[in-house]
């Protein structure tokens, strides 16, 4: 297998939102459609709504009423949707992106429908339930132009940029098998570095 850093760099890979350029063309927020209220709902809005410079939270969407309602009140009393095809019917909410958070089996599609009104799209890991899935999905991404990101975040973790650090410049050897437990803390800042 080619090491990580001896791959070539993806084609249509975006430049990360710190960029001059990118920074430059964003005169407006980002309008978002937040997709699936369910336990990793909390952890996406709050990073979206850290950034009010960069995204607006345009509308959420749930089957279930209460998950939709304490969501939408999470987000600023943004209007609600029992599904993203609803949103995308709807003439009162406009948007440009999705992040999705549904049930894996939902994944292709809903990624789908975002695809076809050509939403940027974030898609909570895993990609999908089968590498058949997974090679729709991206075909269908590829296919639409727009932007599609999976949220596979463990690879800006500080231990693991850390530990890649370390793996590239061989200060460990080569590397035949790797195993990692990682977990977030809900133990207090102060005690958490004892």
């Amino acid at each position: 297998l080619p090491s990580p850093t001896s791959r070539p760099a993806r084609p249509h890979s975006p430049p990360p939102l710190d960029h001059p350029g990118v920074q430059a063309s964003m005169a407006a927020p980002i309008p978002i459609a937040l997709v699936g209220c369910g336990d990793i709902f909390s952890h996406h809005a709050s990073a979206v709504l850290a950034h009010p410079e960069l995204f607006s939270v345009a509308c959420v969407c749930d089957p279930d009423a209460e998950r939709v309602a304490a969501a939408s009140a999470q987000c600023g009393g943004c209007p609600t949707f029992a599904t993203l095809a609803d949103a995308l019917a709807s003439d009162a909410v406009s948007f440009d992106a999705v992040d999705l958070m549904i049930p894996h089996h939902l994944h292709e599609e809903i990624a789908g429908q975002a695809f076809s009104a050509g939403k940027h799209t974030l898609l909570e890991k895993p990609l999908s339930t089968s590498v058949a899935s997974c090679r729709r999905i991206l075909a269908a991404a590829e296919a639409s132009g727009v932007v599609f990101a999976v949220a596979e975040n463990a690879q800006f973790i500080p231990d693991v940029v850390k530990a890649k650090e370390l793996i590239d410049a061989g200060a460990i050897g080569e590397v035949y098998f790797a195993r990692a437990n990682l977990w977030e803390s809900t133990l207090d800042s102060e005690f958490a570095e004892v």
